[in-house]
This record gives structure tokens, sequence and C-alpha cells, in this order.
């Protein structure tokens, strides 16, 4: 199948955005035969393209053959990146810590979790929401401060 579509300055930046996010977010944390090749083809695919048409201010051809980003607007979206990583690990954490708690503190709750009311999943989530804003309050106060592993 082919299709073609015209793409102005604004929605030219936002298509290498979502390529590179959607590359970054598949293969950031993969190594060796982890990584998605098909990910990476499309994503050189993509910057061959914008980079054949004319886009050389955002993306530059490497002297081994490929493309990527230039220096400059590789260096705002990892600024992005670096953003999305510092919300994600504190949503994550916290979510964590308060699903740990509503669970320590609700045991024989666990076992009938899979038989859940929809009035028992609501009064779980609420609960495990209190748990958050402990963590939430916590965590803006004081950062990892208090944090501590007890054995």
């Amino acid at each position: 199948m082919k299709i073609t579509i015209d793409f102005d300055d604004k929605n030219l930046t936002q298509l290498l955005k979502a390529v590179h996010f959607g590359s970054w977010m598949k293969n950031a944390t993969k190594t060796g035969e982890e990584v998605d090749t098909d990910m990476e083809e499309f994503e050189q695919y993509v910057l061959g393209c914008a980079f054949n048409a004319g886009e050389k201010t955002r993306i530059k051809v490497l002297p081994e053959g490929g493309y990527e980003l230039t220096e400059e607007f590789d260096g705002l979206l990892y600024e992005q990146i670096q953003e999305y990583d510092e919300d994600i690990f504190w949503e994550l954490l916290v979510d964590r810590l308060a699903q740990r708690d509503y669970w320590q503190k609700n045991p024989a709750k666990a076992k009938a979790a899979a038989d859940e009311s929809e009035k028992a999943v609501s009064e779980r989530l609420t609960a495990v929401d209190r748990e958050k804003e402990k963590y939430d309050k916590e965590f803006e106060d004081l950062g990892v401060e208090r944090l501590r592993i007890v054995r």
C-alpha cells in the first residue's frame, strides 16, 4: 500500500516527535536481541523520507549511512523524555507503595479480590487513593529523605 501525506512544518515536527518517542519507549531499556529492530527500521524509514523530502534542519545523515536527529532537536526531545521519566517514576513509586500498604492492611481482601463487586472495587480504589495521598505529600515535602529499607 502506498500513502502520500503532505506535512506542514508543525505536523512534521509532531511526526518526528512521535516516531522518536515511540522508538525510545520501545527500545530505551533493551539490549542485544531484545531490541525491536522493526521499530528501528521504521524510524530510519521515516527520517529518511523526511530528509529526502527536504528536512535538513532536524535530521542529518550519518557518515556510516542512516539518519538521526540533529543534536539540537534531539536535545529538546531528550528534555521531554527526562521530564516524562521523572513524572512516571514518582507516579509508579507512589502507586506501588500505596497498593502494597493497602493489601498489607487488608490481607483478607486479597483472597476475594478476583470476585469483587463494583462497590468493593470502588471502595478499594478510594482506600488506595488515600494511601497515595500520604506518599504524594511525603515525597513532595521531603523527597526520599525518610525512605528506608526495613529488615
